[in-house]
Parts: structure tokens; C-alpha cells; sequence
């Protein structure tokens, strides 16, 4: 995938006509958080991957990848350092 702009409006789409089915196909939540991830939407692909984390069983590979990137989202943003 490429076009994360794209793909990141579709997952919106979806997400406000569709929820119940984001919800139950977890690999589009991953892939809906990648997407706003690229496109510096942050809140909205730590949305989707709190959605997700519940879904993945706990101890797992794919639970502990997706508490990273909660953890590393839930991180202030780096603001710019001013020049003197």
C-alpha cells in the first residue's frame, strides 16, 4: 500500500457507516492504524489500536506488538526546537 491519505479516508468511511465490521475483522484495524500512523493522525490510530488490543490474545507476539505502538503513540508529540 501506498497511498495512505487514501486508504486513510476509506478506513474513515468505514469506520462511521461500518463499525461493527472494522470491530470484527482485526487485521483492518491494524492496517486502518498504519494508515492514520503515516498520515500524522495519531489520535485516530490509537483508536484503532485500542480497539484492536482486546481482540489479539494477551502474551502474544501481535499483543505486545500492538501495546508498543499504543505505548509509543500515547507519547507527547516532539515539538519543534526553536532557533535562538
Amino acid at each position: 500500500m501506498k497511498n495512505y491519505k487514501e486508504a486513510a479516508q476509506i478506513f474513515d468511511v468505514l469506520d462511521n457507516n461500518a463499525r461493527t465490521f472494522m470491530d470484527q475483522n482485526p487485521q483492518l484495524l491494524f492496517v486502518a492504524g498504519k494508515c492514520y500512523e503515516q498520515t500524522n493522525q495519531r489520535s485516530k490510530a490509537l483508536d484503532a489500536y485500542k480497539r484492536l488490543l482486546p481482540r489479539l490474545t494477551k502474551g502474544s507476539k501481535d499483543y505486545t506488538q500492538v501495546q508498543g505502538l499504543i505505548a509509543d503513540l500515547s507519547k507527547p508529540a516532539a515539538t519543534p526546537k526553536k532557533k535562538p
